[in-house]
């Protein structure tokens, strides 16, 4: 065949189609490095944030950049590596008006500090500037008073919810009933309370925690009944507070329904043995700390030996001081509470032998070791 026409041929044939372009084969754009506001979030040690803030002067990021500036004041604020003085710079060489996000960051922050009358002067700086609070501004600065604590603080900050019309957000009324509870005005913290169309548990546990807290223990157990009437279910800290109620008013019989009813955690143990052990239960007592499924903690050891004290008994505190030692064998506080026992009980003859025992071993009692008789 001449060469020409086998050339023609030759283009002539079906050529097979291209393979079909699938996600393997097509290329990616390349990756790009997360922004800067972004890095602030994933720091994890107050240098790497110091690099960022750095970066972002550099850059000029935080003049131009509220968000960026938000994120890396929250991570200085609030992350477990907090700097507030870092974060008080950053607040305040910002060249424009901070936003209230910023001022929430701020207040929150102080709140929890061991200065937490500086989230009142934020607060009070904030409102100089028109700067509008809202419902996330108030629980925090209710916190702080709450901390100090302050009654006219707390008074004050309440007719700034009520001008902004927060009164009924569930989260302000519970740091107004918070608030009011811990400077002892159980009048406004109950009328607070009875004034919410809606009472989360959230509420309901703060206002009967502060009756128990406050030694107001039946208004407490009388305000834990109407919330069962109401078909709520209470929660592990509301139950360590009602069940504190019981024992501090000698309500066994409610006690011991209360925590047949639960899932006891060690908290509710604890309640439960002063409980018995003011009604001269010990036996008892005793049975239910040797029933706990995770083994008894020298707390609750310690709140039985307590309530032996008070009821003279030496035997059941013989074994239970055993048990301490088991626990921690160099904790030699518990032979001194033992010896005061047996004076207590007039046991004089062991009284002389412990502290024998104690003076031929060289047992010294752990300073800062006591047991409280309740």
């Amino acid at each position: 065949m001449p060469p020409k026409l086998q050339s023609s041929l030759k283009h002539c044939v079906p050529q097979p189609p291209p393979p079909p372009r699938t996600f393997s084969t097509i290329p990616l754009p390349p990756s790009t490095p997360p922004t800067l506001s972004l890095l602030a979030d994933q720091c994890t040690t107050i240098n790497q944030l110091k690099q960022v803030y750095a970066q972002m002067i550099l850059t000029a990021r935080i003049r131009h950049d509220p968000f960026a500036a938000s994120r890396l004041l929250s991570s200085s604020a609030l992350s477990p590596f907090a700097d507030l003085t870092l974060a008080s710079r950053i607040f305040s060489s910002l060249p424009y008006p901070p936003n209230t996000f910023m001022w929430n960051t701020l207040i929150r922050a102080h709140a929890s500090s061991p200065n937490p009358l500086h989230s009142l002067s934020l607060y009070v700086s904030m409102r100089k500037l028109g700067a509008i609070p809202g419902k996330h501004t108030f629980p925090f600065l209710l916190k702080a008073c709450s901390n100090i604590p302050s009654l006219p603080a707390c008074t004050q900050v309440h007719t700034h919810v009520l001008k902004f019309g927060l009164c009924f957000d569930s989260h302000v009324a519970n740091g107004l009933v918070r608030c009011y509870s811990v400077s002892g005005d159980f009048a406004r913290a109950r009328l607070v309370f009875d004034e919410m169309p809606d009472r989360s548990l959230s509420l309901w546990t703060t206002m009967v925690c502060g009756y128990a807290q406050n030694h107001c223990y039946d208004e407490a157990l009388r305000l834990f009944d109407e919330m069962i009437g109401e078909g709520l279910e209470p929660n592990a800290a509301m139950l360590a507070s009602v069940l504190s109620a019981c024992a501090r008013a000698g309500y066994l019989d409610l006690g011991r329904r209360i925590h047949e009813f639960i899932k006891p955690k060690i908290e509710h143990y604890g309640c439960m043995v002063d409980l018995l052990g003011k009604d001269g239960k010990l036996i008892e007592a005793e049975e239910l700390v040797k029933g706990i499924p995770l083994k008894a903690d020298v707390v609750i050891l310690g709140a039985l030996l307590a309530a032996c004290k008070n009821n003279g008994n030496t035997e059941v505190a013989k074994r239970v001081v055993k048990e301490i030692l088991t626990l921690e064998p160099h904790n030699h506080g518990v032979h001194v509470a033992m010896s005061n026992i047996y004076a207590e009980a007039g046991q004089w003859h062991e009284v002389l032998r412990l502290r024998k025992v104690m003076k031929e071993e060289r047992l010294k009692k752990t300073p800062g070791w006591s047991l409280v008789a309740a």
